[in-house]
């Protein structure tokens, strides 16, 4: 931040970016500036900035917790590269900005233009809520986003929530309409100072016509190539390249699920009319065991109501997962 209020962020993320989410192969996570006029309470933004959805944020040294609830994750949008206004003065900040979404820049043949949108309310010194949208196209194809959120947080308590919902034309896994709702909601206690309690539950609904977010690009359901090919596929593939066009989103928990068949003996992608209802509960221990360094632990269960992970150990597919994770944060 320069002494006239210019200031300039980059971000550099060499292994998993929402710019490399979408667009395949990006390490800036954000690249922008903000320009003051008419004194500093209104401002110009350009560049790429991260999606201001939601209560939780993509940093690791700003979240509780080591993943990302669901609709972070998978259903809300990724970033915005353009340019927009930003007003912030006293209990209230707005931001805008238009121009393309999800990516970069436009690829040949595709339309991605659109706005993002937020409102944040800071009602006293414990207690704000928030309110955010994507509005335009994703891959040519109408997409609707909003979502509210709120927190409080006091002493050794702090609360945080969000519910959200999207519509995406013809973007479905059978080609349909897609759509989803969702709600995410996180407590946190300070039992002395330095160690806080996290727990976390995420419910996310993305059933309608199999499925899909701008996250969640199925692919094309091609019948005519789908026995046998899902288990081969994320076998020899575990990159996943192959199996996310012909069986869905099977490492993340998404779309049609899939069904074991008794006669062949074979797992197969199961009804595309029909995706996952998702769910997930996290449970985490932070030591902030340095002024600049804290250490998070976090025990995470996944659940869907249909067969949606793979099972590496027998090939099967499963509705649960669960995973254990330690990390450590050092910020300055």
């Amino acid at each position: 931040e320069m002494e006239n209020g210019l200031k300039a962020m980059l971000s550099l993320r060499p292994r998993r970016t929402v710019a490399n989410t979408y667009d395949f192969g990006s390490i800036i996570e954000e690249a922008l500036v903000t320009i003051p006029f008419n004194g500093l309470a209104w401002r110009v933004i350009a560049g790429q900035q991260i999606s201001w959805n939601g209560y939780e944020y993509v940093q690791s040294n700003l979240k509780k917790t080591i993943t990302a609830n669901l609709l972070l994750d998978f259903a809300g949008p990724g970033f915005v590269s353009g340019a927009g206004i930003e007003y912030q003065q006293g209990k209230w900040w707005v931001r805008t900005m238009a121009g393309n979404l999800n990516t970069t820049h436009d690829k040949p043949g595709s339309r991605n233009q659109g706005a993002h949108w937020r409102v944040d309310y800071a009602k006293g010194e414990f207690v704000g809520w928030g309110a955010s949208g994507m509005h335009g196209q994703q891959f040519g194809k109408g997409y609707n986003y909003g979502e509210i959120d709120g927190y409080f947080t006091r002493g050794a308590v702090s609360l945080m929530g969000q519910v959200e919902a999207s519509k995406w034309k013809e973007s479905a896994f059978n080609g349909s309409d897609a759509s989803h709702v969702g709600v995410s909601l996180l407590g946190a206690y300070k039992f002395i100072p330095t160690i806080e309690g996290i727990a976390r539950f995420d419910y996310f609904d993305n059933h309608k016509n199999g499925g899909g977010t701008p996250a969640l690009n199925f692919g094309t359901f091609d019948p005519a190539t789908l026995a046998g090919v899902c288990p081969t596929d994320l076998v020899s593939d575990p990159a996943g390249a192959t199996s996310a066009t012909s069986c869905g989103d099977y490492r993340n928990g998404f779309g049609p699920g899939a069904v074991f068949d008794e006669t062949s003996g074979t797992w197969g992608l199961g009804d595309p009319n029909r995706g996952a209802k998702r769910t997930a509960l996290s449970l985490g221990l932070n030591w902030q065991f340095h002024q600049n360094a804290i250490l998070k632990t976090e025990l995470r269960f996944d659940r869907s109501d249909l067969n949606s992970f793979f099972y590496w150990k027998d090939g099967s597919y499963r509705k649960h997962n669960t995973i254990f994770g330690v990390q450590t944060v050092v910020s300055f």
